[in-house]
C-alpha cells in the first residue's frame, strides 16, 4: 500500500470518528435522561390536578416563551389624554326614556293583561280625530248612568258564579243579539196575538235583566281591573325614575372625575 493511500485511510478514519462524536452529542441527551416520572395513585382521581401535572411536564420538556418582548410588559399603551377619550367614549351614553303612556310595549301588555285602555293614547293629540264609533272597546264610551246598575256586592253570587258569567259573556251576548232580532219587526208584532206579544215582552225584560247583571259584574271587573293598572304604573315608573336616578349619578361621578383630572394637568403645567 502507497503512503498517498495509508494517509488517506487516515483521514477516512478520522472523519468517521467525528461523525461518531456529533451523533453522541446530538441524541446523547436523549440517552442520558433516567429521570423516573411517577404519578401518586391519587392524582388519578382527580381529572383538573392530573391535567395540571401534565400540563407542567409538558413545559418542563418543551418550554413556551411569551412572544411579546418583555420591555412592553412594563409600558402603558394609552397616555392621560387618550385613556380620558377612551373612557369618554367607551361610557354608555345618556339616553333619552321613552315616553311609557304612549309606547306600543305598554299598549300591547294591556292588551294581554285585559286592561281597558284608550287608543288614541298613542297618536298625538292633534292627529286625534273623533268619532262615534258603533261598537266601543273602550270603557268610557259607556254611559254607565242612564242605567241603575245595583252594586256588585248585592246580587249574591259566589266566585264561581261569578267567573262563569264573566268567562261566557261574549257567547251569552251573541245569543242576546240574535234573540232580540228574532220576531221584534213591526209588522210582526202588529200581527201577532196578545199572548205571543207578551211572551216576547217577557222575554226583552228577561234580556234586560241579565244585561243588567252583566253590567254590574263587569263593572266591578273593570274598577279592579283600574286598581291593578294603578298599582302596575306606580311600580313601572318608580322602576324608571329609579333608574334614571342611578344615571344621573353615573354622569355625576364622571364630570368630577373629568375636573378632578383637569385639574390635576394644570397643576402639571404650572409645574
Amino acid at each position: 500500500m502507497s503512503s498517498d493511500e495509508e494517509e488517506f485511510d487516515d483521514f477516512n478514519v478520522a472523519n468517521n470518528v467525528e461523525k461518531s462524536i456529533e451523533e453522541d452529542d446530538e441524541f446523547g441527551e436523549f440517552d442520558e435522561v433516567d429521570k423516573d416520572i411517577q404519578f401518586p395513585d391519587v392524582i388519578f382521581k382527580d381529572n383538573q390536578a392530573l391535567n395540571n401535572k401534565i400540563n407542567d411536564l409538558i413545559s418542563e420538556i418543551i418550554p413556551i416563551e411569551s412572544t411579546i418582548p418583555k420591555e412592553y410588559n412594563d409600558k402603558e399603551l394609552l397616555n392621560d389624554r387618550s385613556k380620558t377619550i377612551y373612557q369618554q367614549v367607551s361610557t354608555i351614553p345618556y339616553l333619552q326614556p321613552t315616553n311609557w303612556i304612549k309606547s306600543n310595549i305598554r299598549h300591547n301588555l294591556l292588551i294581554k293583561l285585559g286592561i281597558p285602555i284608550n287608543l288614541d293614547e298613542l297618536n298625538d293629540s292633534k292627529d286625534v280625530q273623533f268619532h262615534v264609533r258603533r261598537k266601543s272597546i273602550n270603557e268610557s264610551d259607556i254611559n254607565w248612568d242612564i242605567f241603575e246598575i245595583p252594586d256588585e256586592k248585592d246580587l249574591k253570587l259566589d266566585f264561581d258564579a261569578k267567573n262563569k258569567l264573566l268567562s261566557n259573556t261574549i257567547d251569552r251576548l251573541s245569543k242576546i243579539e240574535i234573540e232580540i232580532l228574532n220576531n221584534t219587526s213591526e209588522g210582526y208584532l202588529k200581527t201577532c196575538d196578545p199572548g205571543q206579544l207578551d211572551s216576547k215582552l217577557k222575554e226583552l225584560k228577561d234580556i234586560y235583566d241579565e244585561l243588567i247583571l252583566l253590567s254590574s259584574l263587569w263593572k266591578n271587573k273593570i274598577n279592579e281591573l283600574h286598581d291593578d293598572f294603578e298599582i302596575y304604573e306606580t311600580v313601572v315608573q318608580s322602576f324608571i325614575g329609579y333608574s334614571q336616578k342611578l344615571k344621573r349619578d353615573e354622569i355625576f361621578e364622571n364630570l368630577k372625575k373629568l375636573k378632578h383630572e383637569k385639574k390635576k394637568k394644570k397643576k402639571k403645567l404650572w409645574k
